[in-house]
């Protein structure tokens, strides 16, 4: 007798022989080999499912379509380029040795006034070229001189030393701001900062370069220390994101969270991308009022200026009560680990002992104004791989009452750090 099994449209005969023979377990996981019979509502789904794979086909086709003409126009685009280069080169060449050829009419008029522009382009280009050769060189000689003493050079990596040093007073100072402009205050010991809108004021008494330090310091230390028990939470965005268990202190919870990602950037181009025409820093970048659902602005002012890259600054968000705490912004000198450059910029919260007591005398705006003096903040470090690529790292410590609240934070600094790579890359969604 012989068995007959249906098998993906085909008809499979098994003979039974004198070496085997069928039993019921043979004829079971024959069967289970088979497709599984559909029910009706699998086979309903069936013209949906179709439609959908058309629809995801055609897209394919289109986005190939698409990129291949993209490269396409490049590829013509930069063979025209090379050939009319020469051409122009040979004009240009042409022009100098001739100069400008005189005439009459308007059209000659307008011929020896494109002949001016085009000389004077080609000598404000061969002039670009050979300050920024001259640059380069003065920053390779001021890093070199910066990382055998500390300090030494101030400003080695602005590329508008000359300027700033010039003019001690140019715009160091501004940073990002959200709402009022920044306001400047004057560097002294335990001076009344007054507040916008009509905030309470208070004595601020500046920070030493040693607290600074020391704040700062134990930012990294936390960041190093707690790297090994980060656990991978997910990919966002092309952000490989990290997050260590909430910790529980005193009366509230400590949450880690790191943010890394290789750009296929330089890391100058990443720090020229960081700065602003007129050569100010576009960091830190700061939570805007609709990341913390508030209806009012956010008041920031700098209190204090400690050098070049160094300063501590306020922010006011208002409510009832107000909540306001200082940051302590840097960006560190350079750092070179197995011959590749790394830098580091901070936002960190930061207070002090003089300040601290300046508050506790200050009772009677204890009901209206809450600090926030925990150590929390965050920081960016990037990292030079190659010519051509950057590791970016953020780290990001906070202090929170409840899970809901590290939560939100979670939610915010995500919102920070594609906020910061918005400025420094330009988006191309059809980009694959």
């Amino acid at each position: 007798m012989s068995t007959a099994l249906h098998c993906d449209h085909q008809i499979v005969v098994i003979r039974p022989s004198d070496d085997w023979t069928m039993d019921d377990e043979d004829l079971r996981l024959l069967a289970a080999e088979l497709d599984p019979v559909p029910t009706p509502a699998e086979v309903s789904k069936w013209p949906h499912q179709l439609k959908a794979q058309r629809r995801l086909q055609l897209h394919r086709k289109r986005m190939i379509r698409l990129r291949t003409r993209r490269a396409a126009e490049k590829k013509t685009t930069l063979e025209e380029f090379q050939s009319l280069e020469p051409e122009l080169q040979k004009r240009i060449a042409d022009l100098r040795r001739t100069g400008v050829r005189s005439g009459n009419g308007e059209i000659a008029h307008i011929q020896r006034d494109m002949q001016r522009l085009v000389l004077e382009r080609e000598l404000l280009r061969q002039e670009s070229v050979t300050l920024r050769q001259n640059l380069s060189r003065h920053q390779k000689y001021a890093m070199v001189i910066q990382v055998a003493c500390p300090g030494a050079v101030p400003a080695a990596f602005d590329e508008d030393l000359t300027a700033q040093s010039t003019n001690p007073e140019r715009g160091h100072l501004t940073v990002r701001c959200i709402g009022p402009e920044w306001q400047t205050v004057q560097k002294r010991a335990g001076y009344r900062v007054h507040v916008p809108e009509g905030l309470p004021s208070f004595v601020f008494h500046p920070f030493s370069q040693q607290e600074f330090d020391a704040v700062l310091g134990r930012h990294d230390s936390n960041a190093r220390s707690d790297a090994s028990q980060l656990a991978h939470d997910g990919n966002y965005l092309g952000w490989e994101v990290s997050r260590g268990a909430n910790v529980p202190g005193n009366h509230w919870l400590l949450g880690h969270v790191r943010c890394k990602k290789r750009l296929n950037r330089s890391i100058d181009s990443v720090l020229n991308s960081m700065k602003r025409d007129d050569g100010t820093s576009k960091w830190p970048i700061t939570p805007t009022a609709e990341d913390v659902h508030l209806t009012g602005e956010i008041s920031t002012q700098t209190l204090q200026h400690l050098d070049e890259n160094s300063y501590v600054m306020l922010s006011n968000y208002p409510g009832s009560p107000t909540i306001r705490y200082m940051c302590l912004v840097r960006q560190s000198p350079w750092k070179f680990v197995l011959g590749k450059r790394a830098q580091t910029f901070y936002f960190v919260v930061a207070d002090s002992e003089a300040n601290r007591r300046s508050r506790d005398a200050a009772s009677a705006t204890k009901d209206e104004v809450c600090w926030i003096t925990d150590e929390g903040g965050y920081s960016l470090t990037l990292e030079e791989v190659d010519d051509k690529t950057v590791d970016v790292i953020f780290h990001s410590f906070a202090y929170f009452t409840t899970e809901e609240q590290a939560l939100h934070h979670f939610l915010m600094f995500g919102r920070i750090v594609t906020r910061w790579e918005q400025l420094v890359m330009s988006l191309n969604l059809l980009q694959c």
